[in-house]
């Protein structure tokens, strides 16, 4: 409310809009190649809690002070993400958290269902639980014309399978993707006079969101 009342340039880093997988969906969607969304998925499996006090960030495993865990620091992008796609404002309908594998105040697994008016399920996991130093990402977008995968094998791309098609599309030489889009978008609009890409409200629903999934799960809601 704040930035919009003083017409404050207020951005929020959305990575995961800038990428081929969320252009050539929303493209689709407008030229409606897509038909009716009948689910999305978005998983996003880090590596554990230790990075972040390797990292000198202990806070990010305060409820307190980051709000939460897996679900408010990952999963937040799958929900902006989702809207991002949709165009629709969802509502959450089922959701479950897990700490049985780090055993702290914050969770380490949560999954979140969430529907569209328009009747679209989305399936959200966000985790602290890859046990590694990679990761397990999964993007996938099932619709009544065509199936959409993000891939990543042999650079960036997405699947598009449909009635007698399966093919794979990949980013052209050059192509800026996640954090590296982000900062160029945001410094070009600037440059432009442009709005941000993604706005304060935009996250202040997402997490409106992910405190509506924490309530439901049973967690705490950290308050300010």
């Amino acid at each position: 409310d704040l930035a919009e009342s003083k017409h404050a340039w207020a951005a929020v880093p959305m990575p995961f809009r800038y990428s081929l997988f969320a252009k050539t969906a929303v493209e689709m969607r407008q030229r409606g190649e897509l038909g009716t969304i009948s689910h999305m998925l978005f998983r996003f499996n880090q590596p554990g809690v230790q990075r972040y006090l390797d990292l000198g960030s202990p806070w990010m495993l305060s409820k307190a002070d980051a709000g939460g865990g897996a679900l408010i620091n990952l999963g937040i992008h799958g929900i902006d993400l989702f809207r991002y796609i949709t165009s629709e404002e969802p509502s959450v309908v089922s959701a479950v958290t897990s700490h049985a594998i780090h055993k702290r105040e914050i969770e380490d697994y949560a999954h979140v269902t969430l529907r569209t008016p328009g009747g679209t399920v989305f399936l959200n996991e966000a985790s602290y639980t890859f046990p590694g130093t990679a990761g397990d990402q999964e993007r996938k977008l099932s619709a009544e014309k065509v199936f959409l995968k993000a891939t990543t094998t042999g650079g960036e791309g997405v699947q598009i399978v449909g009635p007698g098609r399966d093919e794979t599309k990949r980013a052209p030489e050059g192509y800026l993707s996640g954090w590296p889009k982000v900062v160029n978008e945001c410094l070009n609009r600037i440059g432009r006079g442009e709005p941000p890409p993604a706005t304060a409200r935009d996250c202040a629903r997402a997490v409106s969101l992910i405190f509506d999934a924490y309530r439901m799960a049973g967690e705490t809601v950290a308050r300010s």
